[in-house]
């Protein structure tokens, strides 16, 4: 089971040009990973840019690319073990909206460049770090499933 909610503001950091629009954006996400008696709580907190690309004239469909920087904490609960962990990753989304109407988009987005670096700090032991890159195109991938509202 994997369940992650986030909330974000975005701001228009750019004069639209025909084609396309800069937004800044600035959020916060919770998530709970329960895998094989393993469960991972994660909070977020970052900010990001996002290139919004018409592909149909009328602006119905966009297609998005974004760069997330965050702060992560959180902690990893494994049998009686309770590792606590914080760091920082950055990431490179891709993605599309769907206008539905004038001040709402359904959106899908997916990650294809990660970079973490986290330090876990266990309950017995000494403190330890990890270095996560990754680069997902293939059909495993983990989609974002978007609502977009203007307000």
């Amino acid at each position: 089971t994997s369940i992650r909610i986030r909330g974000q503001y975005d701001r228009r950091i750019s004069t639209p040009n025909n084609n396309s629009a800069l937004y800044g954006s600035g959020g916060a996400s919770y998530g709970i990973v329960n895998i094989n008696n393993v469960k991972t709580n994660t909070l977020t907190a970052g900010a990001g840019i996002e290139l919004r690309s018409l592909i149909t004239g009328t602006g119905e469909v966009q297609w998005t690319n974004k760069l997330n920087f965050d702060y992560i904490t959180g902690n990893r609960d494994f049998d009686s073990f309770d590792d606590k962990f914080n760091g920082f990753s950055a990431s490179f989304l891709t993605g599309v909206n769907f206008k539905v109407c004038e001040n709402f988009f359904l959106g899908a987005e997916t990650n294809v460049l990660t970079f973490e670096k986290l330090t876990f700090k266990p309950d017995s032991g000494g403190d330890f770090e990890v270095d996560n890159s990754s680069f997902n195109v293939n059909k495993g991938n983990r989609v974002n499933i978007l609502a977009r509202w203007r307000l």
